[in-house]
């Protein structure tokens, strides 16, 4: 969808219509719903845009990327402990069976 400032002005002016409804010197519901075919108060007043404009989208993907990669050095650190935990328990077990030899 594309909005446009003209778009979101005939908005807020439909808007101001529906809210002035019961007010002195105001059009009237039925006149106001004439006035802006397929709006209600709701429509009109309580809307909201998400999205992301191009140079969003691009940081996003920046983002997106940085996490990937440090998800990889958290990947290759964790096999490096474990590798290393893996190194001293053999050394470990190698010391073990030489004391029990030794006893």
């Amino acid at each position: 969808m594309v909005v446009t400032p003209e778009m979101v002005m005939a908005w807020q002016d439909a808007c101001d219509d529906f809210k002035s409804v019961g007010k002195p010197d105001a059009y009237s519901l039925e006149e106001v719903k004439n006035m802006w075919p397929g709006l209600s108060r709701n429509t009109a007043c309580s809307w909201a845009i998400y999205g992301l404009v191009v140079q969003d989208e691009l940081s996003l993907e920046q983002y997106f990327n940085e996490m990937a990669q440090y998800i990889e050095k958290l990947r290759a650190q964790n096999n490096y402990l474990r590798t290393s935990l893996n190194d001293r328990q053999v050394i470990m077990d190698k010391q073990l069976d030489k004391i029990q030899n030794f006893l």
